[in-house]
């Protein structure tokens, strides 16, 4: 590849949606990797928010910043801002951050432990081929009996393992995990391997809720048609959850959160609210002494140190291990595969769903959870 231009194809969010755009890839720097994509896994939640807030000009970002990033643009270790930021801006133009594929080529200089033929996991937009670099915070090899479309799951997995992490969750504690989507439903199979004693999954969809019984969740409540306090009090036999594990990313959910809580429980908020929050502080807050957490995968530092151990790259690699020795299970939670020229309707219809007014338009789409998106040769 060092000599010739490769035409690649990668997905961009416009003012029209979702299109695919063809560009001549640059040539590989030092310490670089070029891979050929297999497959991409969608972040339904985020990518839907990005995407709705890019197609009707809602912006959670400057705007136009989106637009300055060229075509070719591919992002360097810097770009990634070594664990202190995350570029909105960058994502709102190209979605995605979880590829998998194969080394075809190699940069010059150390590229560490990579070789071409390696099955690799990459932080990358949804591309047929990736530049990405040599570096653990990044790229990782894929375990042996991992399959490519298993080991994009490590990238949202790193996000649910570190709500567990902020949860500081104790053996025999009752934890609720609102909202059944990818990170919701690995949330409740991590909470359950960290010990929790009851883990009650809350969702609006029967589909996500019969999956979460499916990869553990012990009760289910549709707070559309059940009692969402009474019966979390029943199912912990208690007087609610010791910990809240919001993974909706809806402003509206926080206040149910602390509802189901149990006096001195902490709910920790790993959906991406955007805007304001309106609660009510005293009865539901201050006086039950409850604690309010936030979760952001992107603030894992890159480096260890003696006070922080749980770097992103040592998250994907717990996700990778667990996926390898079938403590997780992943493969229930995919449950769409497209072909990536299909990637208007997808959006679209994950537009439709996030949009929708559930209680007239029912379940619709909503039984897209895990969306892969296949790259084929």
């Amino acid at each position: 590849m060092k000599d010739a231009k490769i035409l690649a194809k990668r997905i961009v969010f416009g003012e029209r949606g979702a299109e695919l755009r063809e560009y001549a890839l640059r040539q590989l720097r030092p310490g670089e990797l070029l891979i050929k994509a297999r497959c991409s896994l969608v972040s339904t939640g985020t990518e839907t928010t990005l995407y709705v807030s890019h197609r009707w000009g809602a912006s959670t970002s400057t705007g136009s910043a989106a637009a300055s990033y060229p075509i070719d643009d591919e992002w360097d270790f810097e770009d990634y801002g070594r664990g202190d930021t995350w570029d909105i801006d960058r994502n709102r133009k190209f979605p995605g951050y979880a590829l998998a594929g194969d080394v075809i080529s190699c940069g010059d200089g150390d590229v560490g432990e990579f070789a071409v033929g390696d099955r690799v996991i990459t932080l990358h937009h949804h591309a047929n081929f990736a530049i990405a670099p040599a570096h653990p915070a990044i790229t990782l090899k894929i375990p042996y009996g991992v399959t490519y479309e298993a080991a994009t799951f490590c990238v949202l997995g790193s996000v649910s393992l570190h709500a567990i992490h902020r949860a500081n969750l104790q053996l025999s504690e009752n934890v609720v995990v609102m909202g059944a989507g990818v990170v919701g439903l690995l949330a409740v199979q991590l909470a359950r391997l960290a010990g929790a004693a009851q883990v009650i999954s809350v969702d609006l969809s029967p589909r996500r809720l019969e999956l979460a019984l499916e990869v553990g969740a012990d009760f289910t409540i549709n707070p559309l048609r059940e009692d969402l306090v009474g019966l979390v009090r029943k199912y912990s036999g208690s007087d609610g959850a010791n910990c809240v594990i919001e993974a909706v990313g809806n402003p509206a959910v926080l206040q149910s959160c602390m509802q189901v809580c149990a006096p001195g429980a902490r709910v920790v908020v790993m959906g991406a609210i955007v805007g304001k929050v309106e609660l009510e502080m005293y009865n539901e807050f201050i006086f039950r002494e409850l604690t309010l957490i936030a979760s952001q995968q992107p603030r894992n530092p890159v480096q260890d140190s003696i006070y922080y151990h749980f770097t992103g790259q040592r998250n994907r690699r717990m996700i990778l291990s667990l996926i390898q020795r079938a403590g997780l299970n992943v493969t229930s939670l995919l449950t769409h595969r497209y072909p990536f020229h299909a990637a208007a309707e997808v959006y679209r219809m994950l537009g439709e769903a996030k949009n929708a007014d559930y209680d007239r338009s029912g379940d619709v789409h909503r039984d897209m959870i895990g969306v892969l998106f296949e790259w084929g040769d």
